[in-house]
């Protein structure tokens, strides 16, 4: 049976602690959300130091329900991550919608950049 989902969402992790090579800490984040999530997720990018990175998260859950189960994972206490040493400093979680289906995940993720910069010059003002 193939899976469908109602949602789709881009989340970008931001982790500090890390003592794994680039690819084991990859694989095991991602079985980490993958269980936490009850979802596929796939890695969609990463930053050079492997503090950011990028996921497609499909998903039958809404928005309120994945950014609660992902405040448990940033809890310092949040069993799952301290097991390898890392913490999830923080998070960001956006809901693609028929832009994703239209133009493409690249012009997706422009697009939440672009929204992230300007939170973060108002943050700034």
């Amino acid at each position: 049976m193939i899976s469908t989902y109602n949602h789709r969402f881009l989340l970008v992790t931001h982790l500090r602690g890390m003592t794994f090579q680039p690819e084991q800490l990859r694989e095991r984040l991602n079985s980490i959300l993958d269980r936490q999530l009850d979802s596929r997720c796939q890695l969609l990018f990463c930053d050079e130091g492997h503090t950011e990175m990028g996921w497609l998260i499909p998903s039958d859950w809404d928005y309120r329900t994945l950014t609660a189960c992902l405040c448990r994972l940033a809890q310092p206490d949040c069993s799952a991550l301290q097991a390898l040493g890392l913490r999830l400093e923080r998070f960001e979680l956006f809901e693609l919608f028929e832009q994703y289906e239209t133009q493409g995940l690249g012009a997706a993720w422009r697009w939440c950049r672009n929204v992230l910069g300007r939170i973060r010059l108002r943050l700034l003002m």
